[in-house]
């Protein structure tokens, strides 16, 4: 059975919605919409904006690109947390006296 990514590219190259795939009835299913109860990020106001546009740009890109931008994404969320200058010179005492 193919990845679920190798389905999308054919059925983008075949130009048919993924679901023909799988669906066997005459007329496309109903649309039925989502009702999202989750209150987070993008739910609402400027975050649902934002979210609306990151969605489009994703779109937009290339898979090869789409990788590397979500790789960097990651690589950045790994960093160390922004510290305070008094929390800096404490973990810079605690490094010289593990020495």
């Amino acid at each position: 059975m193919p990845a679920i990514e190798t389905l999308e590219k054919i059925a983008r190259a075949l130009e048919v919605p993924l679901f023909h795939f799988f669906y066997e009835g005459e007329n496309p299913p109903k649309a039925t919409p989502q009702k999202y109860t989750d209150n987070g990020w993008g739910s609402q106001g400027r975050d649902a904006k934002m979210l609306r546009r990151f969605c489009v740009a994703l779109s937009r890109m290339e898979n090869s690109d789409r990788q590397v931008l979500l790789s960097m994404a990651l690589q950045m969320s790994k960093r160390v947390p922004h510290r305070s200058g008094k929390e800096k010179k404490e973990a810079y005492a605690r490094r010289l006296h593990l020495r």
